[in-house]
C-alpha cells in the first residue's frame, strides 16, 4: 500500500497574531516560509491569504509595516480599517517624525484613493 501525505493546514500568522501567539516581527517568518513554498496547502494561494490578511489589509500592512495593532483593532472593534487608518495618519502627521516621512506620505496616498470609492 502506498502511504498518502496529508497537508496539515497550520494556522495563519494574522489567527495566531490575534490571539497573542505571534508578534509583528515574525510576520517576516510567514513570508519567508510562502516564498520558499514551505507549506504544500498554501501553495496556490496568494501571500496575503496566507498570512490571514484581507487585500486591502496586506495593502495597508505594505504601505505602513506598523499597522498590525491597527488591523487588529478594526478586526475586534469591527470598525473601518480606513477610518483606523485616518486616524494613525493624523497622529503620525502631528508627530512630524522624520522616520515616518514615508508612512505619512504612503498612507496619505491610500486615504486618498480610499476617498474616492
Amino acid at each position: 500500500m502506498s502511504e498518502m501525505r496529508t497537508a496539515i493546514r497550520t494556522p495563519s500568522f494574522f489567527d495566531l497574531y490575534s490571539k497573542g501567539e505571534a508578534t509583528a516581527d515574525d510576520i517576516d517568518d510567514f513570508v519567508g516560509r510562502w516564498h520558499e513554498n514551505q507549506e504544500p496547502w498554501a501553495l496556490a494561494m496568494s501571500l496575503h491569504e496566507y498570512l490571514g490578511l484581507s487585500r486591502e489589509e496586506y495593502e495597508i500592512w505594505l504601505y505602513d509595516p506598523l499597522s498590525l495593532p491597527c488591523i487588529l483593532e478594526a478586526r475586534q472593534a469591527r470598525r473601518s480599517l480606513v477610518n483606523i487608518m485616518a486616524e494613525r495618519y493624523e497622529q503620525l502627521r502631528a508627530a512630524n517624525r522624520p522616520e515616518h516621512a514615508t508612512i505619512i506620505f504612503s498612507l496619505g496616498h491610500w486615504l486618498k484613493t480610499k476617498s474616492r470609492h
